[in-house]
C-alpha cells in the first residue's frame, strides 16, 4: 500500500483561509482546496516516488524536479507520462519547479518562497480550471498542480502550469523487474551449472574408458 504525503498542515490552512499571506490577487474561478507545506513530501528510507503527468494550461515553459533531479517539463511531456525516483533516503525531499521562460523557481515548501505556496492540491480536474478526463493508469488519487508566476500581480492562482499525481511506493516492495531479472540469473546460473558438471562427467568417463584400454 502507498504511503499518503505529509499534508496536514496545508488542509489546516486551507481551512481557515490561508492561501497565501498578504496576497491581494483575485483567484481564478476554480482553484485547489489546500497547498503543501513544508514537510511535503516525507519518505522512509528505501522508498520511491512515481509521478504522472496530467496537464497543463500555461504559456511558459517549466520543469518539475525533485532533488535537483528533472521529472517532467510541461510543454513536452504527455498526458499518462510516468517518472519514478531511485530509492530515495529518508525525511523529507523538496519539489522544485523551474520557469524555464522567466528564470524563476518556486518551492513545495511555502517557506521558501517569498510570497507562499505554490503547490496546490485537489482531487478533480475541474479544481485547476483543465478539462477532458485523468489518465487512466490513476484511479482515484490526489493531484498537485504548480502556480509558476509571483502571486502578488502576474500571478493567476490558477495552479495548472504543471499538473501531475504522485504515489509513494514503500521499500518493502520490491520492483518486478529486478526479481524477474534475479530469478532470470539463477536460472542461467543454475543451467550453466549443470552444463559445468555434465562436461565434467563426460571427461572423467572418457578418461576412464582411455586408461582401460
Amino acid at each position: 500500500m502507498a504511503h499518503t504525503p505529509c499534508l496536514a498542515a496545508a488542509r489546516v490552512a486551507a481551512a481557515l483561509g490561508l492561501l497565501v499571506a498578504g496576497s491581494a490577487v483575485t483567484p481564478a474561478s476554480a482553484m485547489p482546496v489546500s497547498f503543501t507545506d513544508d514537510l511535503f513530501l516525507t519518505v522512509a528510507a528505501g522508498d520511491r516516488v512515481e509521478f504522472t503527468f496530467v496537464g497543463l494550461e500555461a504559456a511558459d515553459t517549466d520543469r518539475l524536479q525533485i532533488d535537483g533531479q528533472d521529472v517532467f517539463t510541461n510543454q513536452s511531456a504527455a498526458v499518462g507520462q510516468v517518472f519514478e525516483t531511485a530509492p530515495l533516503t529518508a525525511g523529507t525531499h523538496r519539489l522544485t519547479l523551474l520557469n524555464l521562460s522567466s528564470g524563476l523557481s518556486f518551492s513545495s515548501a511555502p517557506s521558501l518562497n517569498a510570497n507562499g505556496a505554490h503547490l496546490g492540491i485537489g482531487s478533480t480536474l475541474a479544481e485547476f480550471n483543465l478539462s477532458g478526463s485523468l489518465p487512466p493508469n490513476l484511479g482515484s488519487t490526489l493531484l498537485y498542480g504548480w502556480e509558476d508566476r509571483p502571486l502578488e500581480v502576474t500571478g493567476t492562482l490558477d495552479y495548472n502550469d504543471l499538473v501531475f499525481a504522485l504515489r509513494v511506493i514503500p521499500a518493502s516492495i520490491s520492483e518486478p523487474g529486478t526479481l524477474a531479472l534475479l530469478g532470470g540469473s539463477l536460472v542461467a546460473l543454475g543451467s550453466w551449472g549443470w552444463a559445468r558438471r555434465g562436461r565434467a562427467r563426460r571427461r572423467s568417463m572418457h578418461d576412464t574408458l582411455a586408461r582401460a584400454e
